[in-house]
């Protein structure tokens, strides 16, 4: 049994995403488009890439994980589901998980989103 008990600061910001009903599959299905369009909602987000690495699955669907200066982002799609799934964890304290949020839906024209923020 884990028992929560906040010990220091809280250093940063989770924001957990689900993307569902995309529309657009070859956005789910192929890691080039995944690197275009996460490569963007980075550069929109003000966050800094300091590593990635991804893996493109046989037929289709993808993972990505980049480590940011700020901490990381990491996206795994499941086409065959029309789904996203995204983690981002951040230390700015000017990163707003709403916003980043809502470019997310955007920008994956989801029909259907949810999400959860964690103070860590």
């Amino acid at each position: 049994m884990s028992i929560n008990i906040r010990r220091g600061p809280f250093i940063g910001t989770h924001l957990i995403v689900n993307l569902y009903d995309i529309v657009d599959r070859d956005l789910l299905s192929y890691i080039w488009r995944g690197r275009e369009v996460l490569n963007y909602v980075i550069e929109e987000l003000n966050l800094h890439i300091v590593g990635e690495t991804g893996h493109q699955f046989d037929p289709y669907g993808y993972t990505i994980a980049y480590a940011l200066s700020e901490s990381h982002l990491t996206i795994h799609t499941y086409p065959e589901y029309n789904a996203a799934y995204l983690d981002i964890f951040c230390c700015n304290p000017n990163f707003n998980p709403i916003e980043a949020y809502r470019l997310l839906k955007d920008i994956f024209k989801a029909e259907n989103a949810t999400h959860t923020i964690v103070r860590r």
